[in-house]
């Protein structure tokens, strides 16, 4: 590999998550109390539709039942 393109390559590097959170700073949702003002992004959201799924993966064959007990919301206290 030559001096250029080992240079470019680390230029790239660098620019290019430079790029990404530019790109999604400028994206997003807006807020319901800010019409019309700049739009608010929230990096979990991104997360939960990235992961989104209808339902169990059908090679599963009903054995994600296990987990059932565990789905929904809990209530935890900790103590370290």
């Amino acid at each position: 590999m030559t001096k250029n393109a080992v240079t470019r390559l680390i230029a790239v590097g660098l620019l290019a998550p430079f790029c990404l959170s530019w790109a999604s700073l400028s994206k997003g949702v807006s807020s319901p109390g800010n019409s019309g003002k700049a739009l608010v992004t929230d990096p979990r959201l991104d997360m939960i539709t990235a992961l989104k799924a209808m339902g169990p993966h059908p090679s599963l064959d009903g054995q994600e039942k296990v987990f059932g007990r565990l789905v929904g919301t809990w209530d935890v206290e900790y103590t370290d």
